[in-house]
């Protein structure tokens, strides 16, 4: 499991690709030169954006710290039902209170999902 955290804005996102791997990092790389030459994103914001993105792995141990710090995830894993539970059992005790928790299914109804959710 890979996350990439964007702590501008507290926000962290679950991606089956990231920093550590070159399709992560081009996939990010191209997303932004594709804004900036739309003049959607300026040339400051262009040149930032890789400065503000960190490449977490599970195996780390350090993904956690950043969590606590967390306002909002969103997973991005397959749509299996059980892996989608596992995500959120790992990463839902780590979040603070206020943190909203998000997924990004299309195909397995939130409350499916939502079913096995630990309660602080």
């Amino acid at each position: 499991m890979y996350f990439v955290l964007i702590p501008a804005c507290f926000v962290l996102t679950l991606l089956p690709f990231l920093r550590h791997s070159p399709f992560g990092e081009k996939y990010m790389n191209d997303n932004w030169d594709a804004k900036f030459k739309k003049k959607r994103m300026s040339l400051f914001a262009r040149n930032d954006a890789p400065a503000r993105v960190y490449g977490l792995y599970d195996g780390d141990g350090v993904w956690e710290k950043h969590f606590n710090k967390a306002d909002m995830v969103i997973e991005a894993v397959p749509e299996h039902l059980p892996l989608k539970h596992a995500v959120m059992a790992s990463i839902e005790p780590t979040l603070p209170e206020h943190a909203v928790f998000a997924s990004n299914t299309s195909a397995i109804p939130i409350r499916d999902i939502a079913s096995k959710r630990c309660v602080k």
